[in-house]
């Protein structure tokens, strides 16, 4: 979906997962509660994720948008469980993983000027009688395993098996798509559907080992449109350690500061941005018997009011505003000790 002068707005999925299939550890992330150990200054901490082949996790996702425009308005809900399992543990560190979402529910509202006359769009894959069209990618993931490599810093470098979806979506005429088609088609069902979910839940860890100051920093330059890009800078700091009883959390903290500029390509364009903001932050909970993220919940917001000269001359003004949160928690583990942070 593209406005003018938009920032092209991401699909995220949530979904709910059999929360009896894969017990028999119940796991409450949903707060860190208690005072925080500090982590002596003389400790080298290098931060890796470690989990055990043979590990299933049953996670869930919510995420909240909402987008403000001068003409249009949207607020979306997505809920996600979606289970998964570490399949092997390379040589290298590297994770690979079977992935599957479980249920999905979605409820959106856009209006334009009045929010009284909003449309709204409600979907439950577990209710059969909510059948959206539009929503058809969502109904054909249910169910259908895909893999991914995540490396040890959690950078997730590969995701494959999204076949199986392009054919509940395409039926027979998946294999006439030309090659090109289906490459397409495979990298957007991998970047909507998982890639994006997937970098929720792995925050990207320091390279090096930590030092005294238990602090790191990310930088990253991110195309939003055609002609708009974000330049970041996210500062992370690991708090302190909490025991919770045979595990250690690692607490960590992140602030995210940015600017939003026109891509090389506009720079000739008859438009100026007025304000271009991005900022935000976020906590996250890494388990080191575990060795996985257990909880992390982000919150992110952008501003953007840009003028442009139109064809006759005239000059006009555009804003844009969204506000994201989002919200990850492992539920349910069954594995056998982990080294989730060395």
């Amino acid at each position: 979906m593209r406005y003018a002068f938009s920032i092209a707005l991401l699909v995220v999925l949530i979904g709910c997962g059999d929360k009896t299939a894969h017990s028999p550890e119940q796991l409450d992330t949903l707060a860190v509660t208690g005072a925080l150990e500090p982590i002596a200054p003389r400790d080298t901490i290098r931060l890796r994720y470690a989990p055990t082949a043979g590990t299933v996790l049953v996670c869930s996702m919510r995420q909240d948008d909402a987008f403000d425009s001068d003409s249009l308005h949207g607020r979306t809900r997505t809920e996600l469980f979606f289970t998964e399992t570490i399949e092997r543990i390379a040589p290298t560190g590297h994770i690979e993983l079977r992935m599957r979402y479980d249920s999905v529910t979605i409820e959106q509202r856009d209006w334009e000027r009045d929010s009284s006359q909003a449309k709204t769009m409600r979907y439950r894959s577990t209710d059969s009688s909510s059948d959206d069209p539009r929503l058809e990618i969502f109904k054909a993931a249910i169910g259908e395993e895909i893999r991914a490599t995540i490396a040890p810093n959690g950078t997730v470098e590969e995701i494959s098996g999204v076949g199986a979806i392009v054919r509940k979506l395409l039926g027979s005429h998946a294999d006439s798509l030309a090659t090109e088609q289906r490459q397409i088609i495979d990298q957007e069902l991998k970047s909507e559907l998982y890639r994006y979910v997937l970098v929720q839940q792995f925050l990207l860890l320091p390279d090096a080992p930590l030092d005294s100051s238990r602090a790191w920093t990310r930088t990253a330059e991110q195309e939003m449109s055609p002609v708009f890009a974000a330049s970041t800078t996210a500062r992370y700091r690991l708090q302190g350690i909490q025991r919770r009883g045979d595990d250690s959390l690692l607490v960590i903290a992140a602030t995210l500061d940015g600017s939003i500029h026109l891509v090389p390509g506009a720079a000739k364009m008859p438009i100026t941005i007025r304000t271009g903001t991005v900022r935000g932050s976020a906590s996250s909970i890494l388990s080191r018997r575990h060795g996985v993220m257990l909880r992390r919940s982000n919150t992110s917001e952008y501003e953007l009011m840009v003028e442009a000269t139109d064809r006759r001359g005239v000059r006009q003004r555009a804003r844009q505003w969204k506000r994201s949160s989002s919200d990850f928690a492992v539920r349910w583990v069954r594995s056998t000790t982990g080294t989730g942070a060395r």
